[in-house]
Order: C-alpha cells, then sequence, then structure tokens
C-alpha cells in the first residue's frame, strides 16, 4: 500500500536545472576554468554545493574558498531564478490530491537548508510536505540512501510503502539502494537512464491520478 511519495526538488518540484547549469558556468567563467559545459555539468548535476565545488576546484580546495564560491554560486542562482514562475507543470495539483488522500509528502534534497529556502519561497511548496531532508541533516547524500531512508522513517513509512519521484542520476541511485520504486522526471541531461531501470518515466505531473500511481 502506498503510504508516502518522496520529491527530489531541482528537476522535479521546480525546473531550476537551467539556472544551475548556468550558473555553474558563470563560477567556472569566473574563475577562469577551461572546462566545457559539459565538463562542469558533469563534475555538479545532482551532487551537493559542495561536492560540485570540490569536483570543479579540487579535493584540496580550502574551507575558505568553499565558503566564498558558495555563497557567489547562490548569489548567481538568486539573480536568474525566480522559484514560482518555474514550478514543474502539474505539480500543486498532484501534491494536493496527494494531501487530500492523506498520503503523506516529503522533499528531499542534496540542497542546503538556507539555500533550499530561496527556492521555494513563493511557490506554495513547503506548506504541502510532512517533512523537508536536506544535505545538513545526513552524513552522505545522494547517491547514498540515507537521505531517503531519513524521509521514509519521518513519516512513517516502510520503503515498500513509498514511491520516490527523481531527475538526476544520484538520485535514482539512492532510490534504488534504499529499495524504492523511483518515478522518473525525463529530462536532456538524464538520458542515459533508461525506461526499464526505473518504475515510470513521466515529463511532468498533468494528469498524474491516484489510480496512475497504484499501477505501479
Amino acid at each position: 500500500m502506498l503510504r508516502a511519495c518522496l520529491f527530489d526538488v531541482d528537476g522535479v518540484l521546480i525546473q531550476s536545472e537551467w539556472a544551475h547549469e548556468a550558473t555553474w558556468m558563470d563560477l567556472a567563467r569566473e574563475q577562469k576554468l577551461t572546462l566545457s559545459e559539459q565538463e562542469v555539468h558533469a563534475r555538479t548535476q545532482g551532487h551537493t554545493l559542495v561536492e560540485g565545488l570540490k569536483n570543479l576546484f579540487g579535493q584540496d580546495i580550502s574551507a575558505r574558498q568553499l565558503a566564498e564560491f558558495s555563497a557567489r554560486k547562490e548569489a548567481l542562482f538568486r539573480e536568474r531564478f525566480d522559484p514560482p514562475r518555474h514550478l514543474t507543470p502539474g505539480v500543486m495539483d498532484f501534491l494536493e490530491a496527494l494531501h487530500a488522500k492523506r498520503i503523506k509528502i516529503a522533499f528531499v534534497t542534496n540542497t542546503s537548508r538556507v539555500n533550499l529556502n530561496p527556492k521555494l519561497l513563493g511557490t506554495g511548496l513547503p506548506e504541502l510536505a510532512d517533512t523537508i531532508v536536506t544535505a545538513d541533516e545526513v552524513k552522505r547524500g545522494k547517491p547514498d540512501p540515507e537521505m531517503y531512508l531519513l524521509a521514509a522513517a519521518r513519516l512513517g513509512a516502510l520503503p515498500g510503502e513509498c514511491l520516490i519521484f527523481e531527475d538526476a542520476v544520484p538520485g535514482i541511485k539512492a532510490a534504488q539502494a534504499a529499495g524504492i520504486k523511483v518515478v522518473l522526471l525525463r529530462a536532456e541531461y538524464n538520458r542515459s537512464v533508461t525506461d526499464n531501470s526505473v518504475a515510470k518515466v513521466i515529463g511532468d505531473f498533468r494528469g498524474m491520478t491516484m489510480e496512475y500511481l497504484r499501477g505501479l
């Protein structure tokens, strides 16, 4: 029986990946890194902010530089991104339908709490979540399953009673490691994920119904 739905944030609830990609490139150019867009994307997509910075600037980056580059990356992101304008189509109707059926809802993200809040500002999304798990609350982010297992435990649900909605490869690996079925939101950057490796592939949340979920 389905008791809980767990949602990644970037690329799932909000269409923010384009802004993240652009601001990672902005930061790389500011710091005179000679990397292509494909290389920057491969080193940052689906990772925590700290992991992305280490992948770009080296594992021996200083704590001072990490703090400086983190703040700059998030400032660049906020300049580009207006959250209410970039909700994934159909997401609010779907979340409200889950809420009405008393299906528990969790948001699970590799983003820190302080950086997550501006992304959700003015969207109405936080009011529909029963719990939110961020990178601050775990020892290991995705692809480790810790975040999703913590979210399920908070909601009082077993892995087999949950369904995860993801777009990024690390998140899909985390879901599979947690033993939870995953629905993929298809995007250009996750074409390497095959349809038969996930429970279902969707483009957005328009037309999503409880009957659809029961069939998974």
